[in-house]
């Protein structure tokens, strides 16, 4: 999910059909209160799955799947139509831990979903429907919305964001299987407060004309991501030269924000489609920055939860 390519505008109903999905799920797996800041949360998945009868293979195998490349993850059923028998889940090995828990909470949405495809057989009139590009769209949306809201329920997140005054590190510690670019994906999914966001990926394959894998902004000012990277005056700039997760304030043509970036060191990142028509990964730094305009984060930080 891009946020750049989401109309913010038009998307509440699909997050309130992707928090009823959730819901219902927690319900079944007897989880109401329970979200990813509890250490038990993806205990109940794996012990959901193995009642289901599916098991989970990491596997290297995944980089190169047939004519498309690297698949992130993928399930296969034992039975083409009838999901109750099980089947196999399969997740690439090489990604972090947390990119591995949400593709594992990802591939379990869609064991759910009776929208998702049970193969890849086009002979079938029902299941060719659910392979065409607009359907599977729309599913795979649905289902990135779904987990997140079962990773972090949008009351108690927003009570988060609260009572740690915005403080995306304290956030970002809380949900410790989450990556940080989902955090502050579901963040801007619900806030109504401008920001400015950014994921980046350094790596001598993609030119610096290239680096940007998402990005978003929602105030009337422009975000150029150059200025931001190469001025010695941004938390982004201090982030990157150090290589690790910082916080503070940045100035910008003679304007202040408050941003948060975080810093991870050799990942595996799928390369974005400008980059590389055919799927596949490469080892990269990656970065996520989220941020407010000074003035802003200072109303915002002193905000209350109401009782």
């Amino acid at each position: 999910m891009r946020i750049r390519d989401i109309d913010i505008n038009e998307i509440q109903t699909v997050l309130t059909e992707a928090k009823s999905h959730a819901d219902n799920i927690r319900n079944k797996l007897g989880l109401p209160n329970l979200s990813a800041s509890d250490v038990n949360f993806y205990q109940y998945i794996n012990n959901a799955l193995k009642a289901l009868n599916f098991d989970v293979i990491y596997t290297g195998k995944l980089e190169e799947v047939n004519v498309h490349g690297h698949v992130p993850a993928i399930t296969k059923f034992y039975h083409q139509t009838d999901r109750s028998h099980g089947g196999k889940i399969f997740i690439y090995n090489k990604y972090s831990e947390r990119k591995k828990n949400e593709l594992l909470l990802h591939e379990f949405i869609h064991i759910y979903d009776d929208f998702t495809p049970w193969s890849t057989d086009n002979t079938n009139g029902e299941n060719a429907y659910k392979l065409t590009k607009l359907i599977i769209k729309a599913v795979e949306l649905r289902t990135e919305l779904i987990s997140l809201a079962l990773m972090m329920p949008i009351e108690e997140f927003q009570n988060n964001l609260l009572l740690h005054s915005y403080d995306i590190i304290k956030i970002a510690s809380l949900y410790r299987v989450v990556k940080p670019s989902s955090i502050a994906k579901w963040l801007i999914l619900h806030d109504d407060y401008f920001a400015h966001y950014a994921i980046i990926i350094f790596n001598n394959i993609v030119s610096e004309s290239k680096l940007i894998v998402d990005e978003y902004h929602s105030s009337n000012t422009a975000f150029n991501i150059q200025d931001i990277l190469y001025n010695e005056n941004s938390i982004a700039f201090n982030s990157r030269k150090c290589r690790t997760d910082i916080s503070g304030i940045s100035t910008i043509d003679n304007q202040s924000y408050h941003c948060f970036c975080f810093y991870e060191n050799d990942v595996k990142h799928p390369l974005p489609s400008s980059v590389s028509k055919k799927e596949k990964t490469i080892t990269c730094d990656e970065m996520v920055i989220i941020g407010w305009s000074k003035n802003l984060y200072d109303i915002i930080k002193n905000l209350k939860a109401q009782p």
